[in-house]
């Protein structure tokens, strides 16, 4: 999949229309109270992020939403506005070529519905298409979990992206939440949501290893009001283990889109100082860039534990972020 052009025109139209819209206006399945059949996993083969003609470099992102209660603010804006933020940082400021896109969203297995939406790589309006497609659940809580390995899982056994198999380049993944995943992904969902028939349960520090061969893979934490300081702590401390440094800090789903467009922008060999720039020029707020520098001041470059960490950038000046290899040696971005 991934055929067509984005066309900011359009989605700026479109944007317009939705800004005083209901998100059960937006998001049709809130209303009809089921998975879309186009985001169903159940039976699902792939989801394909292919080279063509039209897209001959395709570099794969799959984004996906924490669904469940207050979470569901993130996808809201980007339905009503950020997603054409983020086309244009990575379009129009080059970060990557050919960016395919698949959004996907989670939710916490013991409520039995809506656990997970997962659309298609696409390059076009179809992106968003995908995204108004989901079916915002709310629930949860409780737990202090969702099930984000079942995403994982997901991303590790059902998808095939050229950027990888032909170029030996990584996609991407941002995995949106305030919740720690489950610690396994269990064989008896895995058959329900999807039909497979795996014969042990996978530990989540596994399946995620999968999903790392082929992917930079990144947790945005939004820091919400559902949990108290010492909650939030344990969370957090969840996710590092996993992640290491690739945990991204944010208080506001607003600021998402440069997050992301500013990590990507780091991985692909920008500078902190050329992607405020860039930032600056799309007309995001001092406010945003701030916030979306300050998540990615530490971002592990690289794949795993062996990566360098980018050491703490200022927005202005000269400073650049500089990585340390294992090697020991340093080098700029």
């Amino acid at each position: 999949m991934g055929g067509g052009t984005f066309s900011h025109s359009i989605y700026a139209s479109v944007s317009a229309t939705r800004a005083t819209k209901s998100p059960d206006a937006i998001f049709a399945q809130n209303i009809a109270h089921e998975i879309h059949k186009d985001l169903d996993p159940k039976g699902l083969k792939v989801r394909e992020s292919c080279d063509s003609s039209e897209h001959p470099n395709s570099n794969a992102l799959g984004i996906w939403f924490d669904q469940t209660g207050s979470m569901g603010r993130a996808p809201l804006l980007f339905a009503k506005e950020k997603l054409g933020g983020l086309m244009k940082i990575l379009l129009a400021k080059g970060y990557i070529d050919d960016p395919q896109i698949l959004f996907g969203c989670f939710g916490d297995f013991s409520d039995r519905h809506g656990v997970l939406q997962m659309g298609q790589f696409e390059s076009d309006q179809r992106i968003d298409d995908c995204l108004t497609k989901m079916w915002l659940v709310g629930g949860g809580g409780g737990t202090h979990s969702e099930s984000a390995e079942l995403a994982l899982y997901a991303m590790a056994r059902h998808t095939k992206i050229d950027c990888f198999d032909k170029r030996g380049k990584k996609g991407y993944v941002f995995l949106v939440t305030d919740e720690k995943p489950y610690p396994v992904v269990s064989r008896h969902q895995v058959a329900e949501i999807f039909g497979d028939k795996i014969q042990d349960d996978i530990k989540t520090e596994d399946i995620l290893a999968e999903v790392q061969e082929r992917y930079e893979v990144f947790m945005v934490y939004l820091h919400t009001d559902a949990y108290d300081s010492h909650s939030q702590k344990d969370i957090r401390a969840r996710w590092k283990e996993l992640l290491g440094e690739r945990v991204l800090d944010l208080d506001d789903p607003a600021n998402i889109c440069e997050t992301i467009g500013a990590t990507v922008g780091l991985l692909e060999g920008r500078d902190v100082d050329g992607i405020t720039r860039d930032l600056i020029d799309l007309g995001s707020s001092p406010d945003a860039i701030r916030k979306a520098v300050d998540a990615t001041a530490l971002v592990v470059a690289g794949s795993g534990a062996a990566g360098g960490v980018l050491a703490k950038a200022t927005v202005t000046g000269g400073t650049l972020p500089v990585v340390s290899g294992s090697g020991g040696g340093t080098e700029r971005l």
